[in-house]
């Protein structure tokens, strides 16, 4: 968001603010001092359903774009909870992000699927899948909730297949891409969360889809110069990939 006064950037994506949780807690560790921690966690936003929103403004503190989900803007400041409780034991992180994934249950998730809702009212606001929230399921998996993640995993799983690659949004209620957002740039979220699940499970299954994702990835994007970002032209009826040269 542009800050007209002074010409500059005052809005930031929420998972930006707590994505160097792990960095800043180590450095904590270190200097031995509150200091750092405090730093971190000085605002306490009130959010009425526990639904954090996508956008900020630094300035104001308002928030800028009300949908919340677990997907792009948010992504990294749920995973930052997960990660950053068990690398630094601590159990504060863990408690803030069970309250948030009780909330998530309770707003966003639909037959195994998460949607994106208004952060104050909890209607549906966007009903898609975002490649970048394939990463859910090795959260889940890392808190213990396995069952739920290999559920989830396997309807991302199902978009996969559809396409052979993730493209950036799904509309799940239509089971097909949403315009100007069929790309696939290669994003890893749903191959970490295969590899958390089969620590988790050592479920043989999760190997092959290891397996499976390695070949796409190698037919559909590899190039002489390395491994390409794939775009797609649709239709009502189909998907075609097409390399795009882009790193």
């Amino acid at each position: 968001m542009l800050n007209e006064e002074n010409a500059s950037w005052t809005g930031n994506h929420w998972s930006g603010k707590r994505s160097r949780v792990s960095c800043v807690g180590v450095l904590w560790g270190f200097v031995n001092s509150k200091l750092v921690e405090m730093l971190y966690f000085r605002f306490n936003f009130l959010l009425p359903l526990l639904q954090v929103g996508n956008h900020i403004d630094v300035i104001t503190a308002k928030w800028v774009a009300q949908d919340a989900g677990i997907g792009a803007g948010v992504d990294s400041y749920f995973e930052y909870l997960v990660k950053g409780a068990i690398l630094l034991q601590d159990k504060e992180l863990m408690s803030m992000f069970l309250e948030y994934n009780k909330a998530i249950k309770n707003y966003t998730k639909f037959d195994d699927w998460y949607l994106w809702v208004q952060m104050y009212k909890g209607t549906v606001s966007m009903p898609v899948f975002q490649s970048l929230e394939a990463y859910w399921p090795g959260l889940q998996s890392l808190i213990g909730d396995v069952d739920n993640a290999m559920r989830t995993f396997l309807n991302y799983y199902t978009v996969w297949k559809q396409f052979g690659g993730l493209p950036e949004f799904y509309n799940i209620p239509q089971g097909y891409t949403v315009d100007k957002r069929e790309g696939y740039p290669l994003r890893p979220e749903l191959i970490e969360s295969a590899m958390y699940l089969y620590r988790a499970t050592r479920d043989p299954t999760l190997l092959e889809l290891g397996r499976d994702a390695v070949e796409s990835i190698e037919k559909i994007s590899k190039v002489d110069c390395g491994f390409a970002t794939v775009s797609a032209k649709s239709s009502a009826k189909s998907a075609k990939w097409l390399l795009k040269i882009s790193f």
